[in-house]
This record gives C-alpha cells, sequence and structure tokens, in this order.
C-alpha cells in the first residue's frame, strides 16, 4: 500500500481542482441553461434502440413524434415527400403514416466532438505534471529508472493523447453499442478556424493557457500548484493535434462519418438540423440555443441512456415567473442571449439574462404598439434601437466607462454569428452563409457591420 501512496496523494490535489474546470471548459451563452432548466424548457429523455422518447409522455410519444422532425424546417429535398405521407387525404398516405409511427425511422445524430474534446483534454490535464514529484517515495522510484527526463515527459505525453483520444472515441461509440445509433446516422462534427468575431475572445483564452503553461513546466515548483495550472493550460497545440489525428484515425476505422466545419462546429450543427440532414444535436454548448437549433440534448448519461433535451418549439410554449418566451423569433432569441453575454460580445455591467428578456420583451411590446401606415413601414432598425435603449436602463454602462458604440459594434457582429454564420452545405459541396438571403428585418445589421455588408455580397 505504501507503493500507491503518491497516487492517493495526487488523486487528492486533483479533486481539489476539478471544480474549477466549469469555468474553463463551459461555453456558451451566461446562464442560459440555468434559467431555461429553471423555467421548466429542458425535458428529460431516454435514447435506445436508436429511438428518443421523453420520461414525462406516454410510449406513443416518441421520436419524430416529439423532435417534430428537423426536415420540416428547412429546405431538404425529402421535405415535399414527407409532408406527402403526412396527408391523410388518400388510403395509401394514411397507411404509410401508420407505419411510420409503428416503424420510426432510426435518429439521425450530430456530435459536438469539440466540446467533449474540451473537457477530456481540461480533466486528464494533470496526467502531464508526472504525480511522483508528490512524495519523497515517488521521486526515489523516478530516479531508479534508467530514463532521461525527456524520455519520462515524452512517455507521459504519449499516456495523455491516448487516454483522451480513447475517452471521446469510447463516447462516439457508446452511442453506437448502448444507444442503437447506427454509424451511418452519426455525424461528427471539428471545430474549425476561428470566426472573427471570436478573435479577441480566444486570445484572451491562449494567453491565459500559456501563462499557465509556464508554471505547468515549471519542474522545481510546488507539484499542487503545476496541477492546478495544468488544469488551466489543458492540452498544448501539438499534444492537441495529435488528439485530433488519432481521433480522424479511428473514425475512419469505425466508418464514422465526420466533417471539419468551416468555422465553429456549433454553427455546422445548427445548419444540418435546420436542414433536415440530422434529426438531433448533442452538445452541451447552449450557443445552439441562442441559433434556435430545433432539438438539442444535453448531459446524456450513457450509464442510464437518459439526458435533457430543448426543443426550439418549446420555447414559445413555456412559462415561468418573469421569463415568458411566447412569441419569440429567431432574431428575438439571439438578441436576448448576446445581451446575457456570450463568447462573442460581453454584456453590459448589471445585464444578465432576465435583464436582457426582458429589454427584449419591453422592445416587442412598444413595437405592437405603434401605429403604422401600410405605406409607411417604420424604419427596420427601430425594433434594435428600442431594444439598446431599454438595455441601457437596465445597465450601469457609463459609471463603467464602456463605450456604447464599441458595444453596439460587437454586439451586431455577435448577431451576424449567430443568424448568418459560414458554414458547409453537403449538396452544394462548398462553404456559404447560413440564412442567405438576408431577411427584411435583418437590414439593420447590414446597415452596422463592415462584416456583414461583405457577408451580404456572397
Amino acid at each position: 500500500m505504501t507503493k500507491y501512496r503518491h497516487v492517493r496523494a495526487f488523486s487528492k490535489f486533483a479533486k481539489r481542482e476539478s471544480s474549477k474546470l466549469t469555468d474553463i471548459v463551459t461555453m456558451g451563452v451566461k446562464k442560459l441553461s440555468e434559467r431555461l432548466k429553471k423555467s421548466g424548457f429542458y425535458r428529460s429523455v431516454h435514447l435506445e434502440n436508436g429511438k428518443l422518447s421523453f420520461l414525462d409522455a406516454n410510449d406513443s410519444d416518441m421520436y419524430r413524434a416529439v423532435l417534430g422532425p428537423a426536415s420540416c424546417s428547412g429546405n431538404n429535398p425529402e421535405t415535399s415527400a414527407e409532408a406527402a405521407e403526412n396527408d391523410e387525404s388518400t388510403p395509401s398516405s394514411r397507411e404509410a403514416k401508420r407505419l411510420k409511427e409503428d416503424h420510426p425511422p432510426e435518429l439521425r445524430v450530430g456530435v459536438d466532438v469539440s466540446m467533449w474534446l474540451a473537457g477530456v483534454s481540461f480533466a486528464m490535464s494533470e496526467m502531464l505534471v508526472d504525480e511522483r514529484y508528490l512524495t519523497a517515495f515517488g521521486r526515489a522510484l523516478m530516479e531508479q529508472e534508467d530514463k532521461t527526463a525527456e524520455e519520462q515527459n515524452l512517455q507521459l505525453e504519449q499516456e495523455y493523447v491516448f487516454k483522451c483520444s480513447q475517452k471521446v472515441i469510447d463516447n462516439i461509440l457508446n452511442l453506437r453499442d448502448k444507444c442503437g445509433i447506427s454509424c451511418s446516422n452519426i455525424i461528427i462534427i471539428f471545430d474549425g478556424a476561428t470566426p472573427p468575431a471570436k478573435h479577441a475572445t480566444c486570445c484572451f483564452r491562449r494567453k491565459r493557457k500559456e501563462d499557465a503553461s509556464v508554471i505547468q513546466n515549471g519542474v522545481h515548483l510546488d507539484p499542487a500548484m503545476r496541477i492546478r495550472a495544468a488544469k488551466t493550460a489543458g492540452a498544448p497545440p501539438h499534444l492537441h493535434a495529435q488528439i485530433i489525428q488519432k481521433l480522424l484515425h479511428e473514425l475512419r476505422c469505425h466508418d464514422i462519418p465526420f466533417l471539419v466545419a468551416p468555422y465553429e462546429s456549433d454553427s455546422q450543427l445548427m445548419y444540418l438540423s435546420k436542414m433536415g440532414w440530422i434529426d438531433l444535436i448533442l452538445s452541451p454548448d447552449s450557443d445552439l440555443v441562442a441559433m434556435s437549433a430545433p432539438a438539442l440534448l444535453r448531459n446524456l448519461d450513457m450509464d442510464t441512456l437518459c439526458g435533457e433535451m430543448i426543443r426550439r418549439r418549446d420555447l414559445g410554449s413555456g412559462y415561468h415567473h418573469n421569463f415568458d418566451l411566447s412569441g419569440f423569433t429567431d432574431t428575438h432569441v439571439a438578441l436576448m442571449c448576446v445581451a446575457a453575454g456570450c463568447d462573442y460580445c460581453d454584456s453590459l455591467p448589471q445585464v444578465g439574462i432576465v435583464h436582457a428578456h426582458k429589454a427584449v420583451r419591453q422592445a416587442i411590446d412598444e413595437k405592437m404598439d405603434e401605429k403604422v401606415n401600410e405605406n409607411n413601414p417604420p424604419v427596420t432598425n427601430s425594433l434594435l434601437r428600442r431594444f439598446f435603449e431599454a438595455l441601457y436602463q437596465s445597465s450601469s454602462f457609463e459609471e463603467e466607462g464602456v463605450d456604447k458604440g464599441n458595444y453596439e459594434q460587437s454586439f451586431i457582429d455577435a448577431m451576424c454569428m449567430y443568424l448568418h454564420p459560414v458554414v458547409f452545405d453537403l449538396t452544394r459541396e462548398e462553404c456559404i452563409f447560413a440564412r442567405n438571403p438576408v431577411t427584411h428585418s435583418d437590414s439593420i445589421l447590414k446597415a452596422g457591420s463592415d462584416y456583414y455588408c461583405d457577408l451580404c455580397k456572397a
């Protein structure tokens, strides 16, 4: 037992620091998931045998009935055929519908593997700090080994790459083996380049990781301090690349489709879902709610096969306290999420998800109260301007020295990323802008953002 004393000591330090991972690996809209769950928008579901069912519904309320098929909201060529099947005007269509309900097609799932990668790489990063440094006995064992310090570090890195990649692959294969989703109906989406609107955020995170790496690699520093730094640094760039390469190799071996998004994986998943290529998105990223993805599954437990799902269509049917989303369009949802604070735009002082929601509701209500001549429609930027004014009333931005011009510019750029991200179209086999051409209600974005002006020319 004495032999493993250093392992117990290492585990104690690792457990103490594990609670600090939340801020590092959790991305998306601030406090959105908590508010939606508190307001009753999340529902418990069970995923097994390639089918999805609600735990709080009867047995017949399952799969496409609970999802409201993604293909209904896209331009998928199969949409018209599916609509014909749902038409009960003929005996053949009624029979086709009955067969489809009795034997629903297998669920098609898109996986945001980048979030899994982030969680695993941070959670296991203490492996890069040799735990034997924690005790005198461990250091004595190291001295007995006929290996240089470089050889020992290389061995640790190889073990780290193997365990990180294997953990992600195990999660993917569990979808096949435990949840019953065939490999052909799983598509894995990787992050691509950093989007322009997120450049500042990524630079800040990169600097934080680099500073932590300096402490992590300080051999003569306190081991506990090095472990804390490792959990902040995550995987170094060269190890992250090795993990990606090993994942791609394993996916090819198992014949599991994958796609590297032009920019962020959540935008690509949203587009695939709305176009009907997939039925369900598996991701913890609340940005997908801000993008109005049709069906999002979070916190899937591979032991119980249960998780939490949020559907876009449910957002307009729930009410809790002062968080009423009825009548919210995709643009309204995006306005609320950007104002609450996200990776693309920081929130104003004293403005959270509740105040952001109230500002959107106030802007909508004022819009409804206006009496406008049909021949003289209102200026298209009035909704956004009223929203900004309502938002400023809830904030002490002037006391904090926040520049309104810079904030509004960042806000508009963030709206572009949520409403019109760059994605890869599987039919055309080229990169396009989602939700293109630009709708009339989005013309304020075109007028307020150079990036958006370039986007509209595509």
